[in-house]
């Protein structure tokens, strides 16, 4: 399957918020597996134009991907343990501060955030920032393995809403 078709397979969109909505993906395969599609030295850039493309076709301002895999044992070739990434871009200057989503998706206690652990496959990458494009995004690994949408959505959800109402209330505080 193509970026498109693996966003699109398994997708729920919310609009909460007329001035930010976002989706939510999730993927049945890892982040890696996705990786590896691209040429060597392309692979972050073609995921993130695949997410970018979709988010424009969408109209979205934030885009998280759920990742679910089951990890295959390098030297063995056994089956390993039930795995989940989780990766988000954002173009919303409200969502990207310092101390905004990024920051409270990694201090949520029931996500479990850790470092991506292929990033080191990768040139080291796990996250980004395009000012100019008030672009900014991150992969974690999932700790929790158990959480699904269904937990990851509602936290979403509540960042969002923070973040909008605290940047909207700054905003005319300061046109009073």
């Amino acid at each position: 399957m193509n970026g498109r078709d693996l966003l699109r397979r398994d997708y729920k969109e919310y609009l909460d918020f007329p001035s930010l909505p976002y989706g939510l993906a999730t993927v049945p395969l890892g982040l890696k597996i996705w990786l590896e599609k691209f040429d060597e030295g392309q692979e972050v850039e073609g995921v993130l134009g695949d997410l970018k493309s979709y988010m424009k076709e969408r109209q979205l301002k934030l885009l998280g991907v759920l990742t679910s895999y089951t990890h295959i044992k390098k030297k063995t070739g056994e089956v390993g343990k039930h795995r989940r990434e989780l990766f988000v871009i954002s173009r919303d200057p409200r969502l990207n501060e310092k101390g905004g989503m990024f920051d409270l998706l990694e201090e949520d206690e029931t996500l479990e955030l850790g470092e991506w652990k292929e990033a080191k496959n990768f040139g080291g990458v796990n996250e980004g920032e395009r000012e100019g494009e008030s672009e900014k995004w991150r992969v974690w690994q999932q700790g929790n393995t158990r959480a699904t949408r269904k937990q990851v959505a509602p936290i979403l959800r509540g960042i969002v809403d923070k973040a909008t109402r605290e940047k909207d209330k700054e905003g005319k505080g300061a046109s009073l």
